[in-house]
């Protein structure tokens, strides 16, 4: 894949936590571009970080950020969309994977979403 999205819009130790899976997939692939969808509160972690082009910026309190986010987020064509989530299922992180219009969203599996994703990880035990 050339170009993508990556989706973290929880907490923001979460998000410092990624930047590591995100800093070894750009060097592993140098030319690909990396986005994130990420939450109001824990974008700022990724300000400044030369891995990452662009940030999507949500507020659960404004419905119609999400909403921009996926009218843009289709218009980018991305190759693959990553879902980090751990947690239960997420109808938000399975209506960004399906707007996106990626040929490959990746997740974990287990959570409820397995519909939705073209490859779905083990779930890690104790994770």
């Amino acid at each position: 894949p050339h170009r993508i999205l990556y989706l973290r819009y929880d907490h923001i130790g979460d998000m410092v936590l990624v930047t590591g899976i995100l800093h070894a997939i750009k060097r592993a692939q140098p030319t690909v571009t990396i986005d994130v969808l990420a939450s109001a509160r824990n974008a700022s972690v990724l300000d400044g970080n030369p891995d990452i082009g662009r940030v999507y910026r949500v507020q659960k309190a404004r419905p119609w950020t999400f909403l921009a986010a996926l009218a843009h987020v289709r218009r980018q064509h991305y190759d693959a969309v990553l879902d980090a989530m751990v947690t239960g299922p997420s109808l938000t992180s399975v209506l960004i994977m399906w707007a996106s219009g990626a040929r490959h969203r990746i997740g974990v599996g287990g959570r409820g979403n397995d519909f939705a994703l073209t490859l779905a990880v083990p779930r890690v035990a104790g994770a």
